[in-house]
């Protein structure tokens, strides 16, 4: 028997354990449950959306509001620093 056959039918005799391990099946199983889940998914979901939306808009506001005022307040340095150029 040549060197690489012993040491990899002793790796196969010596990994077989009492440990419980989850068969690919189990796992594509769980998953699968997990992917799928109670019906009420997609409205969780979808609210969750929503909410996430109306978040962003309120950011979106929020945003919209600064740059406002920035706009004001670079257009007052600029009016001033030209006036001054006068």
């Amino acid at each position: 028997m040549p060197a690489r056959a012993g040491r990899s039918a002793g790796l196969r005799s010596s990994s077989t354990t009492s440990t419980p391990s989850w068969s690919g099946g189990q796992r594509a199983a769980a998953r699968l449950a997990e992917i799928d889940g109670p019906q009420d998914t997609a409205t969780v979901l979808a609210e969750r959306l929503a909410a996430a939306d109306e978040e962003l808009a309120g950011v979106g506001a929020e945003l919209s509001r600064a740059r406002q005022q920035l706009g004001e307040r670079l257009e007052q340095a600029v009016t001033a620093e030209l006036e001054g150029l006068r």
